[in-house]
């Protein structure tokens, strides 16, 4: 299937800081292989690392056994616990139960419950870890708050995003961490 081609080509190709998120390990699916399950408007909820919760909902998803993947489209999900949980959408990506990775290769978007939004293009969500990393053209938007930067990272527990060369404007420093009012100078 030239769909489950194309996806290990985007996944091979997926790194995060120079580092692959995919191992050399991982067999791509044959170019014109069936699926061994094709599904429509499937719902998932899985207890994951450190008692986290995935729940997401895909609007098609195939799964091939051999490989262990879990291609998706059209995705809307939560991960986490809590008010530390974050609501994200992925037009397309790749589950790795295995390895517990959602890798994402085009718009990604990250919402948390205290207002805080990333959005990016390519990346992984490292459930394991807790942490999602965006891969490029990031931008990280809240009421006082847009900025720009080339990649970075949230880490999904305490809230703390990573980023980049960044540029952008801060309207307001309240709510802000000391951190950042620190580097303001």
């Amino acid at each position: 299937m030239i769909f489950a081609a194309l996806f290990f080509f985007l996944l091979s190709s997926c790194s995060v800081g120079g580092e692959s998120l995919v191992s050399s390990q991982t067999v791509p699916p044959q170019p014109g292989a069936e699926a061994d399950m094709v599904m429509r408007g499937i719902s998932l909820t899985e207890v994951v690392s450190g008692g986290d919760r995935l729940s997401l909902h895909a609007e098609r998803a195939y799964y091939y056994e051999g490989e262990k993947l879990l291609f998706f489209e059209g995705v809307a999900g939560n991960f986490g616990q809590g008010e530390r949980a974050v609501h994200f959408t992925l037009p397309e990506g790749v589950y790795d139960r295995e390895k517990g990775q959602i890798l994402a290769f085009q718009r990604v978007t990250v919402s948390s419950r205290r207002g805080i939004q990333l959005q990016g293009v390519g990346g992984a969500f490292d459930l394991n870890a807790r942490k999602v990393y965006v891969e490029r053209n990031i931008l990280l938007t809240s009421d006082s708050l847009r900025l720009e930067g080339e990649t970075g990272e949230m880490d999904i527990p305490s809230g703390v995003v990573k980023m980049r060369k960044v540029k952008g404007v801060i309207s307001s420093l309240e709510g802000v961490s000391n951190d950042v009012k620190g580097r303001e100078k």
